[in-house]
């Protein structure tokens, strides 16, 4: 079976984008296009996914409030989170990863080292 990703950006293009580059790695993708929208979806999956990729900067529900809700719940803090942001400054990074982020990835970012790092938290996570 293959890896489910999780992918939750305000960005139509950027989704559709991301989403090619996972399924050519033989990834499942499933996406939302905000914090809101991305937890009722959670609640209602049969297959939880097996890692999630959040933006920030999100109408309703940004990204720290995002993981922050997934953190609290003891069903899905288990699943590997890493932000994929525009936001650059040193205080929003520490910020993110105070709260735990698994990773946090600017944009513009190199592909393979995506691939690379979802690679990584799929294999710990199966640890």
């Amino acid at each position: 079976m293959k890896n489910l990703i999780m992918i939750v950006d305000d960005n139509k293009d950027f989704i559709f984008n991301l989403e090619l580059l996972l399924t050519s790695h033989n990834l499942d993708v499933v996406s939302a296009l905000q914090g809101k929208e991305a937890l009722k979806l959670l609640e209602t999956m049969e297959r939880l996914p097996d890692l999630i990729i959040s933006d920030i900067l999100m109408p309703e529900m940004n990204g720290y409030d995002f993981f922050t809700k997934i953190s609290s719940n003891q069903i899905f803090n288990q699943i590997p989170f890493i932000f994929l942001t525009a936001r650059t400054s040193p205080e929003e990074i520490e910020y993110g990863k105070k709260l735990g982020v698994d990773e946090y990835i600017i944009k513009p970012f190199s592909e393979d080292s995506l691939i690379v790092s979802i690679n990584n938290k799929l294999i710990i996570r199966r640890h």
